[in-house]
């Protein structure tokens, strides 16, 4: 199933699915969000004008995956039935991940024998976000160049990928064949779309 957001048959008599909670509120593109109410179980989510592939739906709650390509920014959650969108009191950010952006300030830690990662961000507003991963979590590295921009990202088993280091002047090449070998896990080597 793509990100399209497929209208599905309303649960019940008429009645409107209801949003109480959404989390979390911040998240990268490729995650996931947790969407709790009721009737929820034939539902499609969608953040602006982002549509959110729908996962392990039920009665009480629905999981919408951000797709890799969402832009940046605070979106309101829309939830969509048969009848149409209906608009939520919720909203989610989409944090930025571009390389070489300077939008954050980053602490990277990188553990052997833990086989963990740890990255700590701090944004100019002080918003400070941190993201632990076990290496039983990570999928691959993966690096991309472009001219003025190399970057290294971990790609996560459950989906999108988070920037483990970017530079403007270094190829960071052999730095992610680096990491990946500490971290036993394969490099995917792309120039970046």
């Amino acid at each position: 199933m793509g990100y399209a957001a497929p209208m599905f048959w309303l649960q019940g008599c008429g009645a409107v699915p209801e949003v109480v909670l959404v989390e979390p509120t911040e998240v990268l593109a490729g995650e996931t969000v947790r969407v709790v109410g009721q009737r929820l179980g034939a539902v499609g989510l969608r953040l602006g004008s982002v549509a959110l592939r729908t996962e392990d739906r039920g009665p009480t709650s629905v999981l919408g995956r951000v797709p890799d390509s969402a832009p940046p920014g605070h979106f309101r959650l829309d939830v969509l039935d048969r009848s149409g969108a209906h608009p939520t009191e919720l909203s989610v950010t989409v944090i930025s991940d571009r390389p070489c952006a300077a939008e954050f300030r980053s602490n990277t830690k990188l553990s052997v024998a833990r086989q963990a990662v740890v990255l700590d961000r701090f944004w100019p507003d002080g918003r400070r976000q941190r993201w632990t991963l076990e290496g039983a979590d990570l999928a691959r590295i993966e690096v991309e160049s472009t001219p003025g921009c190399s970057a290294i990202f971990l790609r996560r088993k459950a989906g999108g990928r988070l920037l483990y280091d970017d530079d403007a002047t270094e190829d960071l090449v052999e730095r992610a064949y680096t990491v990946a070998e500490m971290l036993n896990l394969p490099v995917l080597v792309a120039a970046a779309p």
